[in-house]
This record gives structure tokens, C-alpha cells and sequence, in this order.
């Protein structure tokens, strides 16, 4: 198994955790994994792949169903070595049009999550797709999701009104506001919370965190979060 090593790392981490830390897993989600395979690495426009998945379905979904089926099985594996809680990470998802979307976004993220959760019922499944908003309340309501991550682009006042009420929210601080931390770090962070406050709510920042940014700034946050 390919993923031995990874399964081997979490079991590691997880003996090593305080008890009420939870370890979570994670996986790229269909449509950015498809992206990098069709693109052969980072691209502004997406033209190679879009054009196979718009202009070939049938063909693109050969490539949909072996990435369904090798994702679902590796989130599967993580959960046996210790994970926690499951990630689905789309950072390209919203460079679809609305029928692309369904099919080969957002219709393979449920099919994954659905499947982990018959093995692993009690396991929360989070889901993040980057700069699909319109698309989020929706996914939302499937039974599947436990948690939906919005990007920092997302008002958090409508993430409450629109997507709180169906599932968890996780986000969505800017992570140039992390890098850049001071006043406006602080000021970012509270105004997130006091819009979430009225739901479950996992504070976390709305894409990745960028490589330059001081561990100070982190430590602020974590312990301006946890006060």
C-alpha cells in the first residue's frame, strides 16, 4: 500500500497527542486533484482539463470515478490509523460552471463522503470548496456533510443565515491577515466569532496557511481564539 507511510505518520501523531486534541485527516478533493493531473501542475486558466472535463464528460468521468474510488478508500485508512475527523479540500472547485460543478465537483464529494461514513458512521466529514459559495447551503442539507468550510471571501453574517443552520461551519480568516497580525489581525478574528457565535463553529482560516508567516502571529491567534 502506497499509503502505508502516511497511516504509519498518523498513528505516530496520534500516540503523541493530548486526549482532547483531535487529529484530523485529510484529502484533496476530486476536481483540484483532476486539475493538477490534467494541468501537470498550477495554471491560470484551467484550460487543458476543463476542456477534456466540458468538451469529453464520459471520458473525464473514467478519471472521476478512479479518484472517487482511490480517495474515499485513503480517508478510509486514515480513520483506521487514528483520524479523527476527514477533510475534502477543493481549492479549485469554483473555476466550474454551475453543471460542471455538480457532476464533478460537488456529485464526487458526497459519493466520498457517503462511503466513509458507511465504515465510519461517527466520523465527522468536513468539506471545503473554494469559491463556490452559492453552491455551499445546498451541500450542506446532505446528511453526509457534518461541516462546511467557507474561504475567506465568504461573509460570515450570510454563511450564518445561509449554511449555520444545516451544518458546522469552518473558517474563514484571510491568511494575509495572519501574516500580517497587529490590530487588524485581532479585529478580523473577533468579528468572525461574535458572526458564528450563534452555531457550531470551527474558527480556522479561509485557505491554507501561507509559508511566511511568523509563528507569533499563530500563537496570537490560537490563544486570542481560546481566551
Amino acid at each position: 500500500d502506497g499509503f502505508s507511510p502516511i497511516y504509519e505518520t498518523i498513528d505516530r501523531v496520534k500516540e503523541k497527542l493530548p486526549s482532547n486534541v483531535v487529529l484530523v485527516g485529510f484529502a484533496g478533493a476530486l476536481w483540484t486533484l483532476a486539475t493538477y493531473m490534467g494541468e501537470g501542475g498550477g495554471s491560470r486558466d484551467y484550460v487543458n482539463v476543463k476542456r477534456w472535463a466540458l468538451g469529453d464528460p464520459s471520458g473525464f468521468q473514467s478519471l472521476v470515478d478512479l479518484l472517487v474510488d482511490v480517495t474515499a478508500d485513503y480517508l478510509k485508512g486514515q480513520i483506521a490509523a487514528g483520524a479523527e475527523a476527514v477533510q475534502l479540500f477543493d481549492t479549485w472547485a469554483g473555476v466550474l460552471p454551475k453543471p460542471a460543478f455538480e457532476r464533478f465537483c460537488a456529485a464526487p464529494v458526497l459519493d466520498i463522503a457517503r462511503r466513509v461514513k458507511s465504515g465510519h458512521p461517527d466520523t465527522p466529514v468536513v468539506v471545503f470548496l473554494r469559491g463556490s459559495a452559492m453552491n455551499l447551503p445546498e451541500l450542506a442539507s446532505a446528511p453526509e456533510i457534518d461541516a462546511i468550510g467557507i474561504d475567506h471571501a465568504v461573509d460570515p453574517v450570510w454563511a450564518a443565515k445561509e449554511i449555520q443552520p444545516r451544518a458546522a461551519i469552518q473558517g474563514n480568516l484571510d491568511p494575509v491577515l495572519l501574516l500580517a497580525g497587529g490590530p487588524e489581525l485581532e479585529r478580523g478574528a473577533r468579528e468572525i466569532v461574535a458572526s458564528l457565535s450563534g452555531g457550531a463553529h470551527v474558527f480556522n482560516l479561509g485557505h491554507g496557511v501561507l509559508p511566511q508567516t511568523p509563528v507569533e502571529h499563530v500563537k496570537f491567534l490560537v490563544d486570542l481564539i481560546r481566551s
